[in-house]
């Protein structure tokens, strides 16, 4: 698309200031790849117009829903049409969104709407502010290329998404996820990483949202699963990564001074698990290599792995039973030899 590239706020600013110098008649059009924001401009118009957004998804309907199908009156033996209540009449933000997946035979009807602000009859309010959005056909998202004379009916935008003021964004959302907000303030580079020709889920800042909400539900290898049908795989053991390092701050050996407390964040477990198994190998060594009788501590860090729960006391045990010959460490602690016990089948499953 030979025009700038436009940030969402920017955007925002610009349709703000047209509205603010009374002109109402144009419309605006937000192309750009999947899940970067677009349809986010129009709930932030409407919140500081403080007017209602009225969303219009043409992909659902026929164009002749929409212009109104005939029916023959009966009575007065007269044609009339029966028309969808799609079209606000109130003033109003009115979001025509992922207008590209509409079929072609739309695309007229819209230029009607778009241009004249009727259709059918029926009229926009004088003020209402229309916003339409769009994926590009490079995105290979299944849309259709518009027709040049539907786009001359919008003024264009090419939208992307700037990590400042995305994370301002989601600062304030109600589920922000600190571990995804400072990983994209470190990685800005991973916030929107799209290519049409890829046919797995890829970093955005949608995805990144979701992953955010969602990864409070797991943890361990089921985290990185879920957060691989998020963003992807490459971007998720990027993600896990960082995670991990941010974790390796807080050791068992401060968590039993009482400096810090075990993690419970999620993305964090797993990280804290690992370190724990660490300090169980190298407590082993000790007992095998210089002849000293297990640590004082050891049930101590054995509650802190029962406290992990079970997606992450399999791994462990599953770890630490490849140390040594006939299971030593395990044999050598009855607090490890009851979780082995206690998940055993479990811990078969995994190794299957």
């Amino acid at each position: 698309m030979d025009i700038k590239q436009t940030s969402i706020k920017k955007c925002v600013e610009i349709i703000e200031s047209v509205v603010g110098n009374g002109i109402f008649d144009e419309a605006f059009f937000l192309s750009g790849p999947c899940g970067i924001g677009k349809t986010t401009v129009g709930h932030i118009l409407a919140d500081k117009l403080k007017l209602p957004l009225v969303e219009f998804r043409p992909a659902e309907m026929e164009a002749i829903e929409l212009v109104g199908a005939p029916w023959l009156d009966e009575k007065t033996r007269s044609v009339e049409y029966f028309r969808p209540d799609v079209i606000p009449t109130h003033e109003c933000v009115f979001l025509i969104d992922e207008l590209t997946l509409a079929a072609t035979s739309m695309y007229s009807v819209l230029i009607k709407l778009v241009r004249e602000r009727e259709l059918g009859g029926v009229k926009l309010h004088p003020k209402t502010v229309v916003i339409a959005t769009g994926n590009r056909v490079s995105d290979r998202a299944g849309v259709n290329r518009i027709s040049s004379a539907l786009r001359e009916s919008f003024v264009m935008f090419d939208v992307v998404s700037k990590p400042n003021e995305w994370l301002d964004y989601y600062a304030k959302h109600e589920d922000t996820n600190d571990d995804v907000w400072n990983y994209i303030a470190k990685y800005n580079d991973m916030l929107c990483k799209w290519d049409g020709k890829v046919e797995t889920n890829q970093p955005c800042p949608r995805n990144w949202m979701k992953a955010g909400k969602l990864a409070r539900c797991c943890k361990g290898s089921n985290l990185r699963s879920l957060l691989s049908g998020i963003v992807g795989k490459s971007a998720a053991t990027a993600f896990m990564s960082f995670i991990k390092e941010q974790a390796d701050t807080v050791t068992v050996e401060q968590v039993l001074a009482g400096e810090k407390t075990a993690p419970t964040h999620p993305l964090e477990i797993t990280a804290f698990r690992e370190l724990i198994v660490s300090w169980l190998m190298s407590e082993h060594t000790d007992i095998v290599m210089n002849g000293v009788t297990p640590r004082a501590d050891h049930d101590k860090v054995c509650d802190m792995l029962e406290a992990l729960g079970v997606s992450e006391i399999v791994p462990a045990i599953s770890s630490l039973k490849l140390v040594g010959d006939k299971n030593e460490i395990i044999k050598g602690s009855k607090r490890l030899s009851a979780m082995l016990l206690d998940n055993m089948d479990a811990i078969v499953a995994a190794t299957k």
